[in-house]
């Protein structure tokens, strides 16, 4: 999988059976891991960066996904986050969520 940085460690994509099963493991990674870091020495990798468990994005949602977060930044928004390969934003925390489709939105 090509990355921004060719010095960069490589991610490592998981193919599952099926969304459900993959939801139900990113949940329950993000539960397990959020007080301790998942590292890459815990599963005996080289160096002791942190593993980070993210859905699977295609390049356009990769790019919308970062002008969103700009874009979020200067209108003050406070959340911007992935669920099931979706962009959610978020203005405060009462907030409604909006998702973001394409560069319009």
């Amino acid at each position: 999988v090509p990355t921004r940085e060719p010095e960069s460690i490589k991610p490592i994509i998981v193919c599952f059976s099926s969304r459900y099963i993959k939801e139900d493991f990113i949940a329950a990674a993000r539960s397990e891991f959020k007080t301790t870091p998942l590292t890459a020495d815990q599963l005996q990798l080289k160096g002791k960066h942190r593993i980070y468990i993210n859905d699977h994005l295609t390049t356009k949602n990769k790019n919308l996904l970062s002008k969103t977060k700009k874009a979020a930044n200067e209108a003050n928004f406070r959340y911007v986050w992935v669920k099931h390969a979706k962009i959610h934003i978020r203005k405060t925390d009462t907030s409604p969520v909006i998702i973001i489709k394409s560069e319009k939105d």
